[in-house]
């Protein structure tokens, strides 16, 4: 048996395959879909940035509510999370929608699709995870995890 796959439901899991075509999807989603445009990249960063400046501006400048003073800080960290997890959630479905012609003609795992968001959208937020630790020298506070 050593050597041999498990067989289920007739195929052989292949997992170093659907990581290949996960890592293809990725990449070519993210050439054609963003490095293709005026603001790309840019856009990746700029758009989590200014949702958060209009929360720091709604919660402490209107609402006077906040307390600390890393508050825009915590509110940039917290939103280039939750646009990762949200525009993951999102995706997905639709992803499945725009492959239906692939799914029904080929043997194309299906399981590939949402993976395939999930790391896109990882890959977006990896360029804004590094704005972020660009931004907090520049607002004086010293990198901590608490």
């Amino acid at each position: 048996m050593r050597g041999e796959y498990v067989q289920i439901g007739g195929a052989r899991p292949s997992l170093r395959r659907d990581l290949e075509l996960v890592l293809a999807l990725v990449a070519v989603e993210v050439r054609t879909r963003h490095f293709q445009k005026a603001l790309g990249v840019f856009w990746w960063v700029l758009d989590p940035l200014l949702m958060a400046f209009l929360y720091f501006f709604l919660v402490q400048v209107v609402l006077q509510a906040a307390d600390t003073d890393d508050y825009l800080l915590r509110i940039l960290s917290l939103v280039f999370v939750w646009r990762w997890f949200s525009r993951s959630v999102d995706a997905s479905p639709g992803m499945l929608l725009e492959y239906a012609s692939i799914l029904r003609q080929t043997n194309f795992p299906r399981r590939v699709i949402p993976l395939a968001t999930a790391t896109r959208e990882f890959v977006y937020f990896s360029f804004g995870l590094a704005a972020l630790l660009a931004i907090y020298p520049l607002l004086g506070q010293p990198l901590r995890i608490s």
